[in-house]
């Protein structure tokens, strides 16, 4: 029997948080959040071989959007080698953004996408730095090539200065360093691009970890769940998530599609980041950037994501939703001079239900030069620049402190401005956490063809959904138990500690956790094994205990 080579990838799924046992009628309408599509496609399955890797990932509307960072885990045996700074080590596309411009309806269709480039992991304190920008434009000097990495006019490294690389590539942003506790990425890849018909800039950072280095983090929710035996971690952070965001767009919805390429060695003659698709070109002078295993086996890549919070349990967002506290029908997405628009009588973005001011012309509600649609107070006065102070104005974040845990392991931030929070200093709200994930049988038995090697610990050769849940095995995270998508929802996977069997600790994750719901200190969403209907309840631990000792 060959040995076990697989991702283990968490998937955590938490709904609305209710007032008994059982659901509620107005629970059914809140969030649906169903990330997929993690397909995983390597250009050359060769053991061994420098192979580039393509994963897609999608979130359909009217899913929540994802809360802005995406954990990922692979194998340890898939290698990766550093390379020169400033290399391009791939590419991240998103033909299928949805935005919010000048307080319009979230369906403003735009493409934008990414040229990864290797940058630096010297975290020290004399290279981390925030990003200094414009109020409509925040991370400017992160994207600028001027060795002015405090856009003070003073150039403060001329080595950095026009030599082709980002300064956000060269130096350190000093958020990562918060998240992590200060510990030292193994591998860091980033990426800019101006947002078409905008002016905000967009980054994108790939950020990579040793196996176990993110365990019992108190920055990181649920991080008592990520151990080593998960694999490799790597997290991917969309702009700067503790920061303010940035005038020049007003929202950011679901859908959203991505393709990313990771090269297997450097692209010498890098595409523009928009070109299908994008080749990674090698050349005389690329390096090698990834290494496939060399031993045969079942390998794979999952994509991890967490939902933005809703806690009027409206099925919209907070951040979409001008009224996070009144239970709307209104959508967001629709153009108002759509027929089907209703629900906001005056076209001002601020749905009827807590809209005060019948005026057509009342795009800033508040006047504090913040559009009704981006404004987390759209009817409190909190739009004064500067915003470089957490959870205070447009910068939310209820609980500042990064060594302080999430009590019910959801995102850090509600999206709801603190001046008008009823709750500032506390997370409010539902959220979901889903996952892609994907399989690979590289030089191993297969014949039914469903990624998985035959040999893999309780893969059935003779079928593609070894378990009939009517999850193929390819996109399973736990081929031998039968865990189907809930609707509108994403897989549980019973093996809560990732190593690839459900033990009695597994058990016990969700036993000791029953009767705790969403807001609940100790409550994770992880031991929603059933319902996931916002509370643990008895048949979350039944359906622990029935996947007792099966392989994931």
């Amino acid at each position: 029997m060959s040995r076990r080579r697989v991702l283990y990838t968490a998937v955590f799924v938490a709904l609305a948080l209710t007032a008994g046992i059982w659901v509620s009628n107005q629970d059914s309408q809140a969030t649906t959040f169903r990330p997929g599509g993690g397909s995983v496609i390597l250009s050359d399955e060769t053991l061994g071989a420098n192979a580039d890797i393509v994963i897609n990932y999608t979130v359909n509307a009217p899913d929540a959007q994802f809360a802005g960072v995406v954990l990922t885990f692979n194998s340890p045996e898939f290698v990766t080698s550093p390379v020169t700074l400033g290399k391009t080590v791939g590419y991240l596309q998103a033909p299928t953004v949805n935005l919010s411009l000048a307080n319009s309806a979230c369906d403003q269709s735009v493409p934008v996408a990414f040229r990864l480039v290797e940058a630096s992991t010297d975290n020290s304190s004399a290279n981390s730095v925030p990003p200094v920008g414009l109020s409509q434009d925040r991370l400017l000097s992160w994207i600028q090539d001027d060795g002015d990495i405090d856009n003070d006019t003073i150039v403060d490294d001329a080595s950095r200065a026009g030599n082709g690389i980002a300064d956000g590539a060269e130096w350190y942003p000093d958020f990562l360093n918060g998240l992590f506790a200060n510990q030292q990425p193994s591998h860091r890849y980033f990426g800019w691009e101006l947002v078409p018909g905008t002016p905000v800039h967009a980054v994108i950072q790939i950020v990579m970890f040793e196996p176990g280095d993110l365990l019992n983090l108190p920055s990181i929710p649920s991080s008592e769940l990520l151990t080593a035996e998960r694999g490799t971690p790597s997290f991917v952070a969309l702009n700067d998530p503790t920061a303010a965001l940035s005038q020049g767009i007003d929202e950011f919805c679901t859908p959203l599609g991505t393709k990313t390429t990771l090269c297997g060695q450097t692209d010498d003659d890098p595409d523009a980041p928009l070109s299908v698709p994008p080749d990674c070109d090698v050349g005389a002078s690329s390096e090698v950037v990834r290494t496939n295993p060399t031993s045969a086996g079942t390998y794979g890549l999952g994509t991890f994501t967490m939902s933005l919070r809703d806690v009027d349990n409206d099925g919209i967002e907070n951040m979409l939703d001008p009224c996070p506290y009144n239970f709307d029908t209104w959508d967001p997405r629709l153009p108002t001079n759509d027929p089907g628009y209703f629900g906001d009588a005056d076209k001002d973005g601020i749905p009827d239900t807590c809209d005060t001011v019948n005026d057509p012309l009342s795009h800033d509600h508040d006047n504090d030069n913040w559009r009704n649609r981006i404004d987390n107070c759209p009817k409190v006065a909190n739009g004064a620049e500067p915003m470089t102070t957490p959870n205070q104005k447009q910068n939310d974040m209820d609980i500042v402190d990064l060594t302080i845990p999430v009590p019910d392991g959801g995102p850090r931030a509600d999206q709801i401005g603190p001046e008008c929070d009823t709750n500032p200093n506390s997370p409010d709200g539902h959220y979901h956490v889903g996952v892609a994930a994907g399989h690979r049988c590289l030089s191993g038995t297969d014949s039914d063809a469903d990624d998985v090697c035959a040999d893999y610990p309780g893969e059935n050769d003779g079928t593609d959904d070894t378990d009939t849940d009517g999850v193929l095995d390819t996109l399973d995270n736990c081929i031998g138990y039968a865990n189907p998508h809930p609707t509108g929802l994403t897989q549980m996977s019973p093996d809560l500690n990732g190593n690839g069997v459900v033990q009695i600790d597994d058990v016990t994750y969700v036993a000791g956790r029953f009767g705790l719901a969403t807001g609940q200190d100790g409550y994770r969403a992880a031991a929603e094994l059933a319902n996931q209907n916002g509370i643990i309840q008895i048949d979350d631990v039944m359906a622990a205990a029935a996947a007792f000792g099966r392989n994931c």
